[in-house]
């Protein structure tokens, strides 16, 4: 996924906390890496720091467009699951990126549109180099 990254302001949280742009929409997340660089566009890992619970932190939802976004501490991230493997792994839609994400409980769909919701410390940005 390509981002614009932005490091917090000390005293907003953890010193590796960014706020992120894409063409998706925005929120905030953990930077893994050297220090967040500002102002270009990188191309990113998003990960999750936990599995994602169905029925919690991600569930189906009705049709509607792909998007990220911010609610209060809380990063939503909207897409359709394209797949789930047998090991729980759900590959995530969301416009032009695809998101992989571990999974646990009974998803309930097959695909479709999701809604993963989950704190932004729990959300994590790997710069991958390209």
């Amino acid at each position: 996924m390509i981002v614009r990254v932005k490091p917090k302001a000390r005293g907003e949280g953890t010193s590796n906390r960014v706020s992120f742009e894409c063409p998706d929409g925005s929120g905030e997340g953990l930077w893994h890496g050297r220090e967040a660089p500002t102002a270009i566009a990188l191309d990113v890992e998003l990960a999750f720091g936990e599995p994602l619970f169905w029925g919690d932190a991600i569930r189906g939802v009705l049709d509607g467009p792909d998007a990220i976004y911010q609610q209060n501490d809380l990063v939503c991230l909207r897409g359709r699951l394209e797949a789930l493997d047998d090991d729980c792994v759900a590959w995530i839609r969301i416009g032009a990126s695809v998101i992989l994400a571990e999974t646990r409980g009974a998803p309930g769909i097959a695909s479709g549109p999701v809604l993963i919701t989950v704190p932004a410390g729990h959300l994590h940005l790997y710069p991958t180099g390209a």
